[in-house]
């Protein structure tokens, strides 16, 4: 009697366990997105440089938005997203802000290359290295 009540009550245990085992799973990503950074990205645009002319040492020029620069003047930062083991990290680049035009700054940098994504919003502040989820761009 005391025996089939042990065995009962580990069997629902068991199921209870792997029960919480599976929601945690199927929601982990629902709990991943509560936890860590929400950003949303856009893609550098590279504009082609005046090299023959020498505007701008004939260095790549980038077009960001300007709501993608941390900084004022002629300097700040952007944060770019990469792709490693399956995960969305950051790294923080900085940027010579050449001109704007109200929407998207002029930029040149050696850490930026066409195609890149950057980051122009973000639920939380950010460091290089963090963990993100886009959830655009």
């Amino acid at each position: 009697m005391k025996k089939d009540k042990i065995k009962r009550i580990s069997l629902i245990a068991g199921v209870v366990f792997f029960l919480v085992i599976l929601l945690l799973t199927y929601f982990s990503s629902t709990i991943d997105a509560m936890l860590i950074p929400n950003v949303k990205t856009t893609e550098v645009i590279r504009v082609e440089s005046d090299k023959e002319h020498g505007m701008y040492g004939g260095e790549d020029r980038f077009l960001v938005p300007i709501k993608a620069v941390s900084g004022f003047g002629d300097g700040g930062t952007v944060f770019v997203i990469n792709w490693v083991n399956g995960e969305y990290y950051v790294d923080e680049i900085s940027v010579q802000i050449l001109s704007d035009d109200g929407m998207y700054y002029e930029v040149n940098s050696s850490g930026l290359h066409g195609g890149n994504r950057i980051i122009y919003s973000t639920s939380k502040p950010l460091a290089s290295g963090d963990r993100v989820y886009v959830v655009e761009g």
